[in-house]
C-alpha cells in the first residue's frame, strides 16, 4: 500500500480511492501536467505472474485507444523501479456506487442506469477481450457531458 506524499514514477500520492484482489487505485498527480489521476498499481504478487503482467498491459493498450466521452481516457502505462505495473488514467470525481448503495443512498438499479441508451454506447466501441478492470461491478457513476446528476447523494 502506498501512502501519502510518496511518488511512484514521477506521481505524487494524494490518497487511496480503492483496492481488491488486483490492486489498488490511488489519486495522484500528474508529474508533467496541473491535473489529478487515478493511479492503477498492480499488487506485487500479480506482477510475479507473467499472464497477469500481459493482461495487465493489453487492458491498458485496449483502454488507451479507446476515446468515448463515457469511458476514461488512459494517459500513460509504465513499471517501477521493483517491476510494479501501473497505469495513469483520468480522475472522475464521482459518487462511490457501492458506499451509496451500503447507505440506502440509492437503489441498485435506478440512478445508474437512468440512462440505457448511454450505458449501451459507452461499452460498444469496446472490442472483446480480457480485462482486469471488469472483473468486478462498476463501484462509481458519474453523468454523463450535458447530463445533471439525479438520484444520486451529494
Amino acid at each position: 500500500m502506498l501512502v501519502e506524499g510518496s511518488v511512484v514514477c514521477g506521481y505524487r500520492i494524494q490518497r487511496m480511492l480503492g483496492s481488491g484482489g488486483m490492486g489498488a487505485v490511488y489519486l495522484a498527480d500528474d508529474p508533467a501536467l496541473p491535473r489529478a489521476v487515478a493511479l492503477k498499481v498492480l499488487s506485487a504478487e500479480l506482477c510475479r505472474d507473467p499472464d497477469f503482467r500481459a493482461r495487465f498491459i493489453r487492458e491498458a493498450d485496449t483502454a488507451a485507444s479507446l476515446e468515448h466521452p463515457q469511458i476514461v481516457s488512459v494517459y500513460t502505462r509504465g513499471q517501477t523501479d521493483d517491476g510494479q505495473l501501473w497505469i495513469a488514467m483520468q480522475f472522475v470525481d464521482g459518487t462511490d456506487a457501492d458506499a451509496a448503495l451500503r447507505a440506502g443512498a440509492m437503489t441498485p438499479i435506478g440512478p445508474c442506469t437512468s440512462s440505457p441508451k448511454s450505458a449501451k454506447h459507452s461499452t460498444s466501441p469496446t472490442p472483446t477481450t480480457s480485462s482486469t478492470a471488469t472483473s468486478n461491478p462498476p463501484t462509481s457513476c458519474s453523468p454523463g457531458p450535458g447530463q445533471r446528476r439525479t438520484g444520486l447523494p451529494r
